[in-house]
């Protein structure tokens, strides 16, 4: 477009610097849209990369889980029982669970508030009389399995709405 304009303009042997200072401006700004156009690309591909790789599970973690960032599937918990994970045999045994059981058992959805609000969580830390983020009581009370504590709550204390659907 420069050229353009440039060629229609009247040869002007006084003008020369004026038409080289814009001449060289224009480079410039055509070399920082290039630029722009490379970062924005790159913006758009680590975007496609964010959406497309899934979260990793541990970064749901916490140090109150039985197993590390939890399970999905009933065949990831068979495993666990099956490779004796992080006390869950010994849990499983304290409740009269055995692998086949698991193996058998079928996937429900159970809300926090079923069976008349008498489901617990078990966890590894214990929390007090009230959960500190939802205010909820807990009535917990310590399990001793194995030479080792865990502490059983109200599965409904840890809800910040009404209730929850697992």
């Amino acid at each position: 477009m420069f050229r353009k304009l440039l060629s229609n303009l009247p040869f002007n042997p006084s003008l020369i610097n004026q038409v080289s200072f814009y001449a060289k401006r224009m480079h410039r700004e055509q070399a920082i849209r290039r630029t722009g156009f490379a970062l924005i690309a790159l913006s758009i591909v680590v975007q496609m990369f964010a959406v497309i790789s899934p979260p990793k599970p541990t970064l749901a973690a916490s140090s109150n889980d039985i197993i590390y960032s939890g399970f999905h599937t009933r065949d990831e918990a068979v495993l666990y029982c099956i490779d004796s994970h992080k006390d869950i045999n010994g849990i499983f045994a304290y409740y009269g669970i055995t692998c086949d059981m698991v193996n058998t058992a079928q996937t429900i959805q159970l809300n926090s508030r079923d069976y008349s609000d008498q489901l617990d969580s078990l966890g590894r830390n214990p929390q007090g009389a009230t959960i500190a983020r939802t205010g909820k009581p807990t009535d917990e009370y310590g399990v001793n399995i194995n030479g080792s504590t865990f502490y059983m709550k109200n599965l409904w204390a840890w809800d910040s709405g009404n209730s929850s659907t697992y």
